[in-house]
């Protein structure tokens, strides 16, 4: 029971929210000494912010493990160096900061929030942590941000709804060997892809998943087995081609909805 009469003592002495380094925080566990950025309504943050790895409250170091729901939400931040000790990103904890240039998380990072990065139009370098397991909804989804490629870190299994959706300028992104699922519209509009590559293991694809992306002009499976899907590519480049592994090319065509696309066997 120590946990809780430590979390039941602080409780009864201390605020859980304070202000330091000129950002918001609150204690999420007295116990552990750990705390997350969060954003009263009247939070503007018009340059950089730097989230330290520790702060001190009331003669206590507490760990800074996440960025909170809406914590920097709207505001035009030209720059965030995230701490090494960040564990978590809210949901929408960036959104629409449209100034934010580049995004460099650190391998601590295992969970990422709905839309964390959601409209921030001006970003164009994407470094993601290798131990993230998905990338949520709508997690980079903008019609104009600047990203031109990203690299998906090996240990990701899914890509959740419309995660990419919009990225116009978006030109490669790299899948690991372990993803499993892509989901519905995950790249809705992206308009500069000129190929994709779907990773073995990958078992189904959402629906809308590749719609006008009018530049697409090949897609590579490597599942030898038709992979779960319904109305996944529409509005592509007119020659777009889908390439299916040696000695699959008929299984392909005998399964819908692969069976009403341009298919043809890869060399390798």
């Amino acid at each position: 029971y120590y946990p809780q009469i430590v979390e039941y003592y602080y409780d009864k002495t201390h605020e859980r929210t304070f202000t330091t380094h000129g950002l918001h925080f609150r204690v999420m566990s007295f116990y552990d000494a750990t705390a997350e950025v969060t954003a009263p309504a009247d939070s503007i943050y018009p340059f950089g912010v730097v989230i330290p790895d520790t702060v001190h409250y009331r003669d206590r170091a507490y760990n800074i493990v996440r960025i909170g729901t809406k914590a920097f939400y709207g505001n035009h931040l030209n720059g965030v160096v995230l701490g090494n000790k960040l564990e978590s990103i809210g949901d929408s904890a960036f959104y629409y900061c449209g100034n934010l240039p580049t995004i460099n998380m650190g391998d601590n990072v295992r969970e990422l929030g709905v839309a964390a990065f959601r409209g921030c139009d001006s970003v164009y370098s994407v470094r993601l942590s290798r131990n993230l397991r998905e990338i949520p909804d709508r997690c980079f989804q903008d019609d104009s941000i600047l990203l031109q490629r990203i690299d998906i870190p090996e240990g990701v299994e899914r890509i959740g709804r419309d995660a990419f959706a919009g990225c116009t300028h978006l030109e490669s992104i790299k899948f690991p060997e372990s993803l499993r699922h892509i989901d519905r519209g995950v790249f809705w509009e992206c308009r500069s892809l000129d190929n994709v590559v779907i990773p073995a293991k990958v078992e189904s694809i959402g629906d809308f998943c590749i719609w006008f992306c009018d530049n697409l002009h090949s897609v590579t499976v490597k599942n030898p087995k038709p992979i779960e899907t319904t109305e996944f590519l529409e509005y592509v480049a007119p020659d777009c081609v889908i390439y299916v592994p040696k000695g699959s090319l008929e299984t392909y065509k005998s399964t819908m909805p692969w069976s009403k696309y341009r298919l043809e066997e890869a060399e390798k």
